[in-house]
């Protein structure tokens, strides 16, 4: 491969790659002339819908999808089940006119030809070229998949990382990044060699590292300089295309596979080198799996004393046994991938499928049996080992920094009365005023007395809260103060963030209520506490429902019910004359300014509302003018409150009002009902402000975890929130300083005129609007500008109607019938805080068994379970599900919309 004469040598390369491309557009044309035979095939793929989910979610199905097909083989003779020996040549031929590669294409006619169950099953059901097809989908990795078979945006890309939260170390964060996006590594992989410091701080240590768990050597540290140093000669390096994308750091394109060898060189000589090449491959087209099969033939053949033939330098040397390794899998095609990653793939139990006993019965979906999977795993730790580590932790200065903090708020005054109350009782009711410290400082009470009465190893606080946004922003505070100890973590669904050292673990009402649900009687819980139980969710109340049964259940366990505001008396009688702790006053006061205020202020005249006097306008304009209100502000007031509807323009010029006249820099935090409402609002904010003087931020729950959490971060600039009500409790964004409070919420009712559910607009309670109020004065005196009248706040509802109460009882009842299939729905109900009336829920029942949610026995059927996931009217619900088993969905969606015109659901 050597050849002395530098210009014979570029010719030679110019020729191979020449050759190669040749080859390549050659594969392409004959992958794009597609037959007859394949056009009802690509038809059905081009019509197939798509589910996007994250690659652990997919390789989870994929595998469950094959072990099914093997468990439960197919009665019919197998034998008969095979590819036809004159049926292989026409598939093959079909395979590759659809892009998949010879290599792939054998694999799949070969399977197919051979007697298996799952080769059985695909060629029963499906005509050979979609056996064929199916087979490569499931067991040929997403990358190397043609084209047309994957998304139009691929949705989970292995080797790309999750966004960063900002805390974690920049130059940690770029090796990280550089080594999974660019050199291909496995993040698993990636992260677990940046623990180490030192290989964060320098590149060639973690390459080579990297390249030596890719083949299975031990990492030594510092690498050892024993071997011979690899001389990279200048001549040679440039006849092969060599290029220096630093001193340090060349890039060599190979002949004829799309790639280039990176070699990382040191100043001083001490690598490249025997035991210690730092190389990488990048391509923008091969996929990475099949570039670290490349990477470590490559790493093998160093190994040789002969790696070098006579005559050749390092990167020739490397040159050839790359092109050798790609001529391989050209030929052969791509190796397997737990083969290539054999070294490096995290471990993990197989547990073996045993086959069912058809004697048994095959309809127990016991929950019992899958809950071993779901226990938590218990401290290693002794109560001695978990006192002595928290002891240490109060030493530390920064934790007695922190710890005169929290000692001003209102709820740490109430610490040794709020433990008397919970040692003498099993349940405790604690009401607090916004901002009192109540939902981060009660959990921490409970967690350290445990520790310090040496309780510690088993200790394990749930907390339940009504958002993700709550549980992860709470979860996030409590743990800076204790320091990232670990103790605290957090579990919402699809997430979660925990250890066997985590105590206190917050987590949404739901993800209690699904443990609950399973017959889990939480024998590894010391305590729950939930939180804003004033909501009366249908969460909420089922979740008191529960705990009240789980008391009778578990004799150790204790719960703690708080909220700003509550009718307590209720929650009391509920659990049998629970105690109520009042935790008086909040740290930092809140000034309230009424639209009475805020008009004369601004000096607002609204515009389009009509300047028509409605009946007993006049006496209004007179009552405000009593109180001081000029005469043009009393007429703005009254046409704004007579529209019912929310002033944006109003809301700008407020804001801008605030950002004009107000010293301190800081957070406005805008309360609006719905999504279509904040980017309206967004869109006249971006009319009176630049970007360079604010960053304005939604923020609703259908916003991912990392983009709700941008919420949090410091800026120098003002920060303008537009929220739905996800804000309105728990949460403290530590700059808001001002809240602005349109009045409006969307809730869930029920249309008897069209006998379904809707999303209306109405206005909050009063307890809601002061939960709305307390996000003002989270960290330092706030206002709090109220966008209705002091009479509209007067006719508001003082505590939000039980949703039990609102919505239809079919949706509820079929809730109750999936998570306890056994339960007589009406006798469950019954036991509600605010039980349905019968009448109501009887009515509901008789739905169900027309809609064919319920059978005859009273059992939940599988559509049931279906629409009992999908969160909207039974009636819509039905027609989704339908129209997604039947291939008729978008007419489904076409005739939802239609139905809901003008009555948002």
């Amino acid at each position: 491969m050597y050849n002395t004469d530098p210009f014979a040598a570029k010719k030679e390369v110019e020729e191979r790659q020449t050759c190669a491309a040749e080859k390549r557009a050659n594969v392409s044309s004959t992958a794009g002339n597609t037959s007859p035979d394949s056009s009802s095939t690509l038809s059905e793929f081009s019509q197939a819908p798509e589910v996007r989910m994250a690659t652990g979610l997919r390789e989870f199905v994929e595998d469950a999808i094959k072990k099914g097909m093997s468990m439960y083989p197919e009665t019919v003779d197998q034998a008969a089940l095979i590819l036809p020996e004159d049926s292989c040549r026409q598939v093959e031929q079909g395979l590759l006119r659809l892009g998949f590669t010879a290599a792939q294409a054998r694999n799949a006619v070969k399977f197919l030809s051979s007697p298996s169950s799952i080769a059985a099953t695909l060629l029963e059901s499906l005509s050979p070229l979609e056996a064929s097809i199916e087979y490569l989908v499931l067991h040929v990795p997403e990358c190397d998949l043609p084209k047309r078979f994957l998304p139009s945006s691929n949705s989970s890309n292995p080797f790309i990382t999750s966004a960063h939260s900002g805390t974690e170390d920049l130059k940690k964060r770029w090796a990280e990044d550089k080594a999974v996006k660019v050199a291909g590594w496995p993040p698993h992989l990636v992260k677990e060699l940046t623990s180490d410091p030192r290989l964060v701080e320098d590149w060639s240590l973690l390459i080579s590292a990297l390249g030596k768990r890719l083949v299975g050597e031990d990492i030594v540290n510092p690498p050892s300089t024993m071997g011979m140093p690899y001389v990279i000669d200048a001549e040679e390096a440039s006849s092969l295309g060599v290029e220096y994308e630093d001193p340090n750091h060349l890039v060599m394109p190979l002949f004829s596979a799309p790639a280039s060898l990176h070699v990382l060189v040191s100043p001083d000589g001490s690598y490249p080198r025997v035991g210690n090449t730092p190389v990488y491959l990048t391509s923008s087209s091969i996929p990475s799996y099949v570039r670290l099969h490349l990477l470590s033939q490559l790493l093998q053949a160093l190994k040789d004393p002969e790696f070098m033939s006579d005559g050749e330098g390092f990167c020739m040397a490397a040159m050839r046994h790359l092109e050798d390794a790609w001529a391989s899998v050209e030929a052969e095609g791509p190796p397997d991938v737990s083969e290539v990653l054999k070294h490096i793939l995290p471990t993990r139990k197989i547990s073996t499928v045993e086959p069912l006993d058809m004697d048994d019965d095959k309809n127990d979906y016991s929950p019992t049996k899958k809950q071993k999977s779901g226990t938590r795993r218990f401290d290693p730790r002794t109560d001695g080992e978990v006192r002595e580590q928290f002891e240490s932790i109060c030493r530390n200065p920064k934790y007695v920094e922190l710890l005169v903090n929290r000692k001003d708020l209102p709820s740490f005054s109430t610490k040794q009365q709020f433990l008397d109350l919970l040692e003498m009782n099993r349940v405790v009711v604690v009401v607090g005023e916004t901002g009192c410290g109540k939902t981060t400082q009660l959990p921490q009470f409970i967690l350290d007395s445990l520790i310090l009465s040496n309780q510690g190893a088993r200790a394990s606080v749930l907390i339940a809260q009504p958002r993700r946004l709550s549980a992860i922003g709470v979860a996030a505070r409590v743990s800076a103060e204790r320091l990232d100890d670990g103790s605290v973590g957090y579990a919402i669904r699809g997430e979660s963030k925990q250890n066997v050292k985590t105590k206190l673990l917050f987590c949404t009402t739901g993800v209690v209520l699904r443990r609950l649900s399973m017959k889990d009687n939480l024998e590894d819980v010391t305590h729950v506490v939930v939180d804003e139980v004033h909501e009366r969710s249908l969460d909420g109340d089922f979740l008191m429902l529960e705990l009240r049964n789980l008391l009778k259940r578990n004799a150790k366990i204790k719960v703690v019910l708080m909220s700003a505001t509550i009718n307590h008396e209720m929650f009391m009688r509920y659990f049998n004359g629970a105690p109520l702790l009042n935790i008086p006053g909040s740290v930092h006061p809140v000034t309230d300014k009424y639209l009475e205020d805020v008009i004369p202020a601004i000096r607002y005249d609204p515009s389009g509302a009509s300047n028509k006097q409605g009946k007993g306008d006049a006496e209004k304009v007179e009552m405000l003018i009593s109180q001081g209100v000029d005469e043009r502000s009393a007429s703005a007031i009254i046409r704004i409150s007579r529209s019912e509807r929310i002033d944006y323009q109003l809301i700008a010029v407020l804001v801008r009002h605030i950002m004009d006249c107000e010293q301190e820099k800081g957070g406005v935090l805008i309360f609006l009902p719905g999504v279509q409402e904040i980017r309206q609002c967004i869109d006249a904010l971006k009319s009176v402000t630049s970007s360079a003087e604010a960053d304005i931020l939604p923020l609703h729950a259908s916003l991912s975890n990392q983009e709700q959490m941008r919420v949090f971060a410091k800026t120098k600039r003002w920060k303008l929130i537009a929220s739905t009500n996800v804000a309105e409790t728990s949460i403290t964004i530590d700059d808001v300083i001002y809240v602005l409070d349109s009045g409006k919420v969307k809730e869930t009712q029920y249309d008897h005129e069209m006998n379904l559910s809707k999303l209306v607009e109405t206005w909050v309670t009063q307890a809601a609007a002061r939960q709305r109020r307390g996000r003002a004065g989270r960290t330092r005196p706030g206002i709090c500008y109220k966008l209705y009248t002091r009479a509209q706040e007067e006719k508001m509802s003082r505590f939000p109607v039980p949703e039990i109460l609102r919505v239809p009882l079919e949706n509820i009842s079929l809730s109750v019938k999936a998570m306890r299939e056994n339960e007589d729905v009406k006798l469950y109900l019954g036991r509600a805080i605010d039980p349905p009336p019968l009448k109501a829920m009887e009515m509901a029942w008789s739905t169900l068994e027309e809609l064919g949610a319920i059978n005859d026995d009273g059992k939940i059927t599988a559509l049931g379970r279906h629409m009992s996931l999908l969160p909207i009217d039974l009636r819509l619900a039905k027609m989704l599900v339908l129209g997604t088993v039947f291939r008729c969905l978008e007419p489904m969606l076409k005739s939802r919309t239609r139905l809901v015109e003008n009555r948002s659901l």
